[in-house]
């Protein structure tokens, strides 16, 4: 594998390996203590390894015993014996709060999925380092995570209290059918006129030239309201309660709401949807995708690869999906991106009692550092690297960039200790992203799809998204919740023609707390600095 292609910035790698050559005297640049920066002790080379417990939601949650060369990989590279308890994650606070209260407390605790709640907990506990601010310039990489939108929401009282994992893009989005717009004469529609006259003649005009039943778009509501057709919204402007102008605004207010259902009820009413959208599932819905019965669909960019295992890999439907970029139909500017990626998907925080150590947290930074993508230790702990014969897993590059793995159980060597120590993941799992572009499968050979999906997700992640300040507010659940029943509730009979009375329907929105929610969102984006 070439290592050169994966180191892909170069100053972040000559600080880590500045940091990883902590115990041959060298050490990392050290800043004085009056601007709140700190000094870090290297450990000395014939020192023993550095024991550094980390606490995590693990994918699997199932130790690996021995032979371990990824252990080894670590203790020989960083002087670290590091010992990983991962759990699931409903049971990550009461191991983690096990632990700090026998004081044997875990050096990092890491958490997926809650953004913040779970590392706050702990930080508002006492347990964890008052401030990491002045260990960032030792871990350059996740600095340069810190985005404005980021660090508020690793924050409190000025102090950072977690690290952000390597976000993984955004990367659903609309896709076409590029085979069908060939034989119809048709371009990739701009506006929402060229996008409805595409999915009529999608439904109406035999697009595939096999006279098989067609439609334009396709939805799998299973009797819970809209699933994938809300994302048509992001192309009239962001949905929820946003900043536009130096004010709080909702699409429901600002017209773009209307203009999305407006949309969809044309599509409704002229039938350019699956007759069965609003019953039907996400699997149950695959056999027509599959057969080929729709013309756009939103989906994550593993579609391509999804029909091409339908079709057992044979390359027959690899002209069949387009990305469709992401254009304004608002008329007033506000459209044309797509949903916001999660600002931050997991939260790593240190022990207060490591930071008080400061030998220990230089290794722990170290480590952080090194292990971070691109860096050089994110590969040996996500994909089993460089660990030695009959360990190191398989990765086959792809033209144009990523990389493809097997599952495969057929081989032998280091595809079998893999696939027969399900505890590996776990050593990748708080620091994995899909932003490393490697696709794994069961074949034993690169599925077709695969430089295709890799494509197509590079599409998808670099294409404009709105920023999702959002995520920063904290509004009231309850009244979130009971707005939430009542808006499904008249959106879906607004769609159906049951009612059409819109402007009773804002009024009672805004009666019923939405007034009151921008109101509170207002105060929190002020307070945050984000509206003046």
């Amino acid at each position: 594998m070439n290592k050169k292609k994966i180191l892909l910035i170069v100053m972040t790698c000559v600080l880590t390996m500045s940091l990883m050559a902590g115990g041959s005297g060298q050490t990392a640049k050290p800043a004085g203590s009056s601007n709140g920066k700190v000094v870090l002790t290297p450990r000395p080379a014939n020192a023993p390894p550095e024991k550094i417990t980390i606490v995590e939601q693990g994918w699997t949650n199932t130790p690996i015993g021995y032979p371990n060369p990824i252990d080894d990989w670590i203790k020989k590279n960083l002087n670290i014996d590091f010992q990983i308890i991962a759990v699931p994650g409903s049971d990550l606070i009461t191991k983690a709060t096990t632990m700090f209260a026998s004081g044997d407390d875990p050096d990092m605790v890491h958490h997926m999925n809650d953004q913040k709640n779970t590392i706050l907990m702990f930080y508002d506990q006492g347990v964890l380092c008052d401030d990491l601010t002045p260990y960032l310039d030792y871990m350059p990489t996740r600095k340069a995570l810190m985005t404005p939108e980021v660090t508020i929401v690793c924050t409190k009282d000025g102090k950072i209290f977690g690290l952000p994992n390597v976000p993984t893009p955004s990367t659903g989005g609309w896709y076409v059918r590029k085979d069908w717009l060939a034989n119809l004469g048709l371009s990739m529609p701009k506006t929402e006129t060229e996008c409805l006259d595409m999915l009529r003649a999608f439904t109406n005009n035999d697009p595939s030239g096999t006279g098989m039943k067609t439609f334009g778009i396709t939805e799998a509501a299973a009797n819970t309201g809209f699933r994938y057709m809300n994302f048509i919204g992001d192309f009239f402007g962001e949905r929820g309660y946003i900043i536009s102008n130096n004010q709080v605004v909702h699409d429901i207010l600002n017209g773009n709401r209307k203009k999305t259902l407006d949309f969809i009820r044309t599509v409704v009413n002229e039938q350019l949807i699956n007759s069965d959208w609003l019953t039907v599932g996400v699997e149950d819905r695959k056999a027509q995708l599959y057969a080929g019965a729709y013309g756009m669909i939103y989906y994550p960019p593993g579609l391509v690869n999804d029909c091409e295992q339908a079709y057992k890999n044979d390359g027959s439907t690899l002209g069949w999906w387009e990305p469709m970029p992401w254009s304004d139909w608002s008329g007033n500017g506000t459209g044309g991106k797509g949903d916001p990626a999660v600002l931050t998907p997991a939260l790593l925080g240190i022990s207060k009692k490591a930071a008080a150590d400061p030998e220990k947290m230089e290794r722990i930074c170290a480590l952080i550092e090194t292990c971070t993508y691109p860096n050089s230790g994110y590969w040996p702990l996500r994909y089993c690297q460089d660990l030695g014969e009959g360990y190191t897993y398989l990765l086959i590059p792809i033209d144009g960039g990523g990389y493809f793995f097997s599952n495969g159980l057929d081989i032998g060597g280091p595809w079998h200790w893999k696939a027969n120590n399900g505890g590996v993941n776990d050593y990748g799992s708080w620091i994995g992203t899909s932003a490393d572009l490697t696709i794994g499968g069961t074949s034993v050979t690169v599925p077709p799809a695969v430089g295709l999906q890799i494509a197509n997700t590079k599409i998808m992640s670099d294409a404009p998204r709105y920023k999702g300040e959002q995520q920063l507010l904290n509004l009231d659940q309850q009244t979130l919740n009971d707005l939430k029943t009542f808006t499904d509730t008249f959106e879906m009979n607004y769609i159906l023609g049951i009612d059409n009375n819109w402007d009773g329907y804002v009024s009672q929105w805004r009666r019923m707390g939405g007034d009151q929610l921008i109101a509170d969102a207002t105060a929190q984006f002020k307070a945050l600095g984000l509206i003046k």
